[in-house]
């Protein structure tokens, strides 16, 4: 709900209805401008990548997670966490990982699982940056590239191990992480 909570605060004085279909309606926007962000980033020339955000935005999967589902608002945070991961190989500087982290942690806020399955891709998006690129930048390797992995996928591993043990069963019923019962 964090997120959420975001766009809507900034715009409720509008009114909870116009808010909520403001933060609708730019939820298009949002998808469609991080996925044309992250394919730019990529090489992909202006048409494709416009086209490509085009589809990212009014995919039926989105579509129809908007519809009861928090999540569809936020599609757009996974094309902007590659994006933002594109941005720390080319270039060192700090506000890459920053905003990645920043991302991530709203997307944690908003809806762990969602936070869950995207801390466990960067591993393997990581490795393919950085062999596509010919060669690969040593700052790849000793920059901040190496830390966001490593963040994003302790962070993954400490959810998991929090919902396992929140999910244990105990002969009296389901105990959560404060012990009370269920």
């Amino acid at each position: 709900i964090a997120l959420f909570s975001v766009f809507f605060a900034v715009l409720s004085p509008l009114g909870n209805v116009v808010a909520f279909n403001l933060v609708f309606l730019l939820s298009f926007m949002l998808a469609g401008g991080a996925t044309f962000l992250w394919l730019r980033k990529t090489g992909v020339a202006f048409w494709p990548a416009v086209a490509g955000g085009t589809i990212y935005c009014l995919a039926p999967h989105r579509l129809s997670q908007m519809c009861g589902h928090i999540n569809g608002l936020f599609y757009f945070s996974f094309p902007l966490l590659l994006y933002f991961a594109e941005g720390m190989v080319e270039s060192p500087k700090k506000r890459y990982p920053v905003l990645m982290g920043v991302v991530l942690l709203l997307m944690a806020w908003t809806e762990y699982h969602m936070f869950y399955y995207t801390a466990l891709f960067p591993i393997p998006y990581g490795l393919f940056l950085v062999v596509r690129i010919d060669p690969p930048p040593k700052k790849a390797f000793t920059g901040s590239l190496p830390a966001a992995l490593l963040l994003s996928e302790g962070a993954a591993i400490g959810i998991l191990i929090a919902t396992l043990a929140s999910q244990w069963k105990w002969p009296y019923g389901n105990y959560y992480l404060t012990l009370i019962p269920v």
